[in-house]
């Protein structure tokens, strides 16, 4: 009796190992990383070396070249029920000093929104860049946790540059899964 027992518990714990075995190798293959590099059409990065913080101040136009994504939506960290609106007089004020960045939004000539965000609380500096670390749990249809981080940096011809990163770790449909990748956006300044 003790030994059919014994085989059977044994016989359990391998179906355990080859359960978690085949879990680690679906999450090891259910991964994709897409990055995708600074588009040579672009006006080239500004320099960073030796550069702590650079000054990303201006006013921009608050939808990207290729109009994905809104500077307002990122820089207010807005939810997908509160997006900004597609208005082509929107655009975004960015003032800075040596210990804040401020953003304020506006439609036409009437501000909208404005947040200040605190060095080293909010915000670092790294590489030359202002590095915004962004994290959330995923709520709709998965279960799960998206990080990443929003770099900004200034080209030569003045736009914003944003450097998107995330990756994030999760199960859809009771399937594991790890994703992640790159993006650049271009925001031009905004002229009246």
């Amino acid at each position: 009796m003790k030994v059919q027992a014994t085989r059977s518990r044994n016989r359990e714990l391998r179906r355990a190992g080859h359960a978690f075995l085949a879990l680690a190798v679906l999450t090891a293959s259910g991964g994709c990383f897409v990055n995708k590099p600074y588009p040579p059409e672009w006006s080239p990065l500004v320099s960073t070396k030796g550069m702590s913080c650079p000054d990303i101040s201006g006013d921009f136009k608050d939808r990207d070249v290729s109009d994905k994504i809104s500077l307002s939506d990122v820089l207010l960290r807005r939810s997908s029920d509160k997006r900004s609106s597609n208005s082509p007089n929107a655009h975004v004020a960015i003032s800075q000093t040596s210990t804040s960045v401020n953003v304020t939004t506006y439609i036409g000539d009437a501000p909208s929104e404005s947040k200040m965000y605190l060095f080293d609380k909010d915000f670092q500096c790294d590489d030359g860049r202002i590095v915004f670390k962004t994290g959330r749990s995923l709520e709709e249809n998965a279960v799960g946790y998206e990080w990443g981080s929003n770099a900004f940096q200034k080209s030569e011809d003045g736009s914003l540059i944003l450097h998107e990163k995330s990756s994030t770790i999760g199960m859809l449909l009771l399937i594991p899964a790890v994703v992640g990748g790159s993006d650049y956006y271009c925001f031009e300044q905004y002229s009246r």
